[in-house]
């Protein structure tokens, strides 16, 4: 499971309820929870400012927030290889990178990239091990963890 919650600024975060409740800090105070339109239980949140997060759940549907309402923004395509997001982080608004995997393999890691309009697909990672949680504090490079608790650098 990723992070479930994101603070862009010590005066914004989002926090996300494992059943999908939202709720926002605004350096004082917390708002009421509001439902975020999910079925399955949310696995990640990331927000690169206040006005811009995306979360996934465990279905591997990808959600934007933009401060007052949730879109899906990505889901597992049924004519496509069946890849689910699993978690993912946002440099900024047009550079968010997503980790996943086979939902018939789940040992058959994946990537794919978000640049603000549509999700490039995911594709399996070249070495085969990939990450299960995901932080990338720039556009460059990134850090992730897998179930063995291995450590997995990515660089661009």
């Amino acid at each position: 499971m990723g992070s479930l919650i994101a603070c862009p600024a010590t005066d914004s975060c989002v926090a996300v309820t494992k059943s999908g409740q939202v709720s926002r800090f605004d350096g004082a105070t917390w708002s009421a929870a509001r439902p975020v339109p999910t079925v399955a239980p949310v696995a990640s949140i990331t927000c690169p400012s206040s006005a811009f997060c995306l979360a996934v759940d465990g279905n591997g549907v990808v959600f934007r927030f933009d401060r007052a309402t949730w879109t899906t923004v990505w889901a597992v395509d049924p004519g496509a290889p069946q890849y689910a997001v699993s978690s993912l982080s946002c440099v900024s608004a047009t550079l968010c990178v997503a980790v996943g995997y086979e939902l018939n393999y789940y040992d058959l890691p994946a990537t794919t990239t978000y640049d603000g309009t549509g999700w490039a697909g995911l594709t399996p990672t070249p070495s085969g091990i990939g990450p299960d949680l995901l932080s990338c504090p720039t556009a460059t490079f990134c850090l992730g963890t897998n179930q063995p608790g291995e450590v997995v650098i990515g660089r661009r």
